[in-house]
């Protein structure tokens, strides 16, 4: 398909670049003949003005173009000698060396363009390269993220159909059913809302959002969860910093984050949320919590989809779309998103403009 798409590419620039050639070639033959053709009549008519005299045969005069003959006479009025000849008015002999010049300089110019659109396409289709790349990706992460639960209700939807299975077994083969089902759920529920994000154009149904009333509303529910870990939750919200953008979504990234600090951090550790104005009209929202330090070359990867930096998180209903969904719907609201590891707590930190 890529390469498709660059030969495609390649065609339409070369066959753009032979006509505006063709085209201006064209009409530079075609004012070059005509100026010539003007100059010639010009010089015709001043010298029909101003006669001029030949000093011997086939001898023109300096900056004379007519078709002309000559004759030559002895004072008895035998004729000597006789010559001529005719000039084109179009100056054929220099068109035609214009032409080849022309032809020459298309050539090389063609073979020049050619090359140059060849690295273009590179350049032009990189982002499409890139997309359909992903996109395989993600089709081949999401195919094995579903195959799992699929082959654990098919088996136990065959072991539930056995002759030996009593009611003890049923009951624990449907249970195993229902866990994989609602795991399934989940991840397309994820999958879509990732989808829905990446498509909606930036700026469509934005509004004025209380951005430090939200992050407050929306941790009070995570405070109880946090409780039940032995995790103590520690918030700082500076007062009355508005945003403009979609306040569901806004609370689905407050969500994400919270939800990524008591799945990862360690037992008893600390979670702070802290939002506080900065210079140049930003917000800077901060999610952090004790716990085993991310490596460096996995900090930029945690926003791709299906990446985990351990294998294992998927033990926790996780598959790697929380982050990704969050960083879409910040780059949506003009935002940037990153993470930091250091001094044995992991911080994630969403940047937004504030409402003036």
């Amino acid at each position: 398909m890529i390469r498709k798409l660059r030969l495609k590419f390649v065609l339409i620039n070369m066959s753009v670049v032979t006509i505006m050639m063709a085209a201006v070639f064209g009409l530079i033959f075609t004012f070059t003949s005509a100026n010539l053709e003007r100059e010639s009549i010009h010089m015709m008519q001043d010298i029909a003005g101003q006669p001029f005299q030949l000093e011997a045969p086939d001898q023109l005069a300096e900056n004379v173009r007519l078709p002309f003959f000559t004759l030559q006479v002895d004072p008895g009025g035998t004729l000597l000698e006789a010559g001529g000849g005719y000039y084109d008015l179009s100056n054929r002999e220099f068109l035609d060396s214009l032409v080849r010049t022309c032809l020459i300089i298309g050539v090389i110019s063609f073979f020049g363009f050619l090359w140059a659109s060849i690295l273009l396409s590179k350049w032009a289709v990189r982002p499409v390269e890139q997309a359909w790349k992903e996109q395989r990706q993600f089709i081949a992460a999401a195919s094995h993220e579903l195959k799992t639960p699929l082959t654990v209700i098919m088996t136990n939807a065959q072991l539930m159909s056995s002759p030996g299975c009593d009611e003890q077994k049923h009951a624990k083969f449907l249970d195993s059913i229902l866990v994989m089902s609602r795991q399934m759920k989940k991840l397309t529920e994820q999958m879509l809302e990732l989808a829905r994000s990446e498509s909606a154009e930036p700026g469509l149904a934005f509004a004025p959002v209380d951005w430090s009333g939200l992050v407050s509303r929306t941790v009070l529910p995570f405070e109880s969860v946090f409780f039940e870990k032995g995790m103590e939750l520690k918030v700082k919200v500076e007062k009355k910093i508005q945003v403009i953008g979609e306040q569901a979504q806004l609370h689905q990234v407050v969500e994400i984050l919270l939800d990524n600090a008591q799945k990862y951090a360690s037992p008893g550790a600390n979670v702070w949320v802290s939002l506080r104005r900065q210079s140049r009209g930003r917000c800077l929202l901060t999610v952090a919590n004790q716990g085993e330090e991310i490596a460096p070359e996995d900090l930029t990867q945690l926003f791709r989809r299906f990446y985990r930096a351990d294998p294992a998180r998927s033990c926790n209903g996780s598959f790697g779309l929380g982050l990704s969904i969050a960083q879409s719907v910040v780059t949506r609201h003009r935002g940037r998103i990153w993470a930091q590891s250091r001094d044995g707590a992991n911080r994630f930190m969403v940047e937004l403009p504030c409402k003036e």
